[in-house]
């Protein structure tokens, strides 16, 4: 055999090495006599850098062992571990540490699939530094190397042979690139170019992502009022002249051309010459840089050119006082033009002001018939009658209508609560709304004269899945259940003549909302 001492001199083990332990608690002390001048003069970027590259180190880690070992890692935990760990080390002189994923991976695939595996290595460095390096000294070379070796060519077939498979080729160039940086430069260097190719390929990336999310008109999706029969007429002839633009993400110098380009693809699609407004909803944007405001500045110009009005929508405050303040100080662009841009904290305020809008400019005539009552509009259901047999259908029907009337806040329909029948809104303005999940009143539609309400209810015979309540003095006309059966029964036309204006409602309804559908999915 060969004796220990024969080993060591022949180097086939990690010995000798020097001798004594490791940890010098007395060396601590001479913090004291440090000359911090010099060491801010000269290390102050590397000072700054370790914390950065130690935290980005720990992340990045962390998600590489998620991807190793298939599992999901609390990275709130695991920073505030790293955290906490790093503070107590170095309280003795440790250097800052994070996550291994050698170690990791190799005990992993070696069967130490257990968090003991941690609790070992510690126990084994705790001995190692208190009691010397005779512990290491016993340990062969080739062992050491061929581990070091393994784990090395491990990682490199890794990520320079199974990543061609399952990353993008920009990622996979990305890869080389950081290889090579760190192989030729250094590993400090190599983090710093990776983070910029990487950052590079980020800018690269999002700005190909289109910022419009979704673009329609007022056909396919109409504010949340609920407007009489006449006016929803007209605003379905014209409903065509407003076009709303949903933006998302972030807006910066990467999409403000493509933010123009495409909205003004989809304008002269739609036709400029026939459009009135456009709406920008701000909604989903999570911020922007100045840049964007150009894009903005040659958007104003081009609407002026077909004589439409820009409105903006769910913008954030702080983006709207930049976007007042940029967009004029950029030029070419009147202060009157942009100030005469109405901004609206949500995109359905807007829309309807856009839709009075319309309805203010089209025809007086058209636009001024008064509202039928209830009985007057059931009446239009019935086909031409003589004029003694419609007085005696109307006082039929007139004669189980109740009339009601509710002050402002007042409680009309209570939601899980069975309507008292069938409500038509005779004067003033319903509001349909439920509560938020903080107990705000969220408010789902408004209703003005000449709609009905409860009819869903009445037809499945459940409870309301809203609150109804008076949004100012209302007057309301309501034919309960037990009316409307008696109507069946005693005069089976003016019943028929109900129902199809039921039918004739819900179905407008159900147009709207497959027209709001098919064009969300789009």
């Amino acid at each position: 055999g060969v004796t220990p001492a024969t080993a060591m001199a022949n180097g086939w083990l990690l010995g000798p090495l020097p001798s004594g332990q490791l940890w010098e608690p007395a060396a601590l002390l001479a913090v004291r006599e440090t000359h911090w001048s010099i060491v801010f003069q000269h290390h102050t970027l590397s000072l700054a850098a370790i914390p950065l590259i130690s935290a980005v180190a720990l992340l990045l880690n962390a998600t590489a062992l998620e991807l190793a070992l298939g599992r999901d890692a609390d990275l709130n935990q695991e920073l505030r571990a790293g955290g906490i760990s790093n503070l107590l080390a170095a309280l003795v002189g440790s250097p800052s540490g994070f996550l291994a994923v050698a170690e990791t991976t190799l005990g992993q695939r070696l069967g130490a699939d257990s968090r003991m595996l941690g609790y070992v290595v510690a126990a084994l460095t705790i001995l190692t530094l208190f009691f010397g390096t005779s512990i290491v000294a016993f340990i062969p070379r080739m062992v050491a190397g061929g581990v070091l070796c393994f784990m090395g060519l491990a990682f490199l077939v890794e990520w320079l042979y199974d990543s061609w498979f399952r990353v993008s080729k920009l990622d996979y160039v990305m890869i080389w690139i950081i290889m090579l940086a760190i192989g030729l430069v250094g590993f400090l260097e190599g983090v710093a170019i990776g983070v910029l190719v990487a950052a590079i390929l980020f800018v690269f990336n999002y700005s190909r992502i289109e910022a419009v999310r979704h673009m329609y008109t007022r056909r396919h999706y109409p504010s949340h009022v609920t407007r009489p029969p006449a006016e929803d007429e007209l605003l379905e002839a014209h409903g065509s002249q407003i076009v709303m633009a949903e933006l998302h993400g972030y807006l910066f110098f990467g999409t403000a051309h493509r933010l123009f380009s495409q909205l003004r693809t989809r304008l002269d699609e739609h036709g400029l010459e026939q459009i009135r407004f456009v709406l920008l909803d701000f909604r989903l944007v999570t911020g922007m840089d100045s840049s964007v405001n150009t894009s903005f500045r040659r958007l104003v110009r081009y609407l002026a050119q077909g004589d439409v009005q820009l409105v903006l929508t769910g913008m954030a405050p702080s983006l709207e006082v930049a976007w007042r303040r940029d967009v004029v100080a950029g030029g070419q662009v009147t202060a009157e033009k942009v100030t005469g841009v109405p901004i609206f904290p949500t995109l359905d305020l807007g829309l309807i002001w856009c839709e009075n809008q319309i309805l203010a400019a089209v025809d007086r005539c058209a636009q001024g018939q008064d509202t039928p009552n209830f009985v007057d509009y059931v009446l239009t259901m019935l086909p031409a009658t003589q004029a003694d047999e419609l007085a005696t259908r109307r006082a039929s029907l007139a004669a189980v209508i109740e009339e009601r009337r509710y002050a402002p806040a007042e409680s009309i329909i209570c939601a899980g609560e069975q309507p008292d029948g069938l409500f038509y809104l005779e004067e003033g303005e319903v509001v349909v709304q439920t509560s938020s999940p903080e107990g705000a009143p969220l408010i789902l539609r408004r209703m003005q004269p000449g709609v009905v309400i409860g009819e869903i209810s009445l037809y499945t015979g459940g409870g309301a899945t809203a609150d109804v309540v008076a949004g100012q003095p209302s007057a309301l006309s309501l034919i309960s259940r037990a009316a409307i059966a008696e109507l069946e029964r005693t005069s089976p036309d003016m019943a028929i003549a109900l129902h199809r204006m039921l039918a004739r409602d819900l179905s407008k309804k159900l147009i709207y909302s497959t027209r709001t559908v098919s064009v969300i999915k789009a």
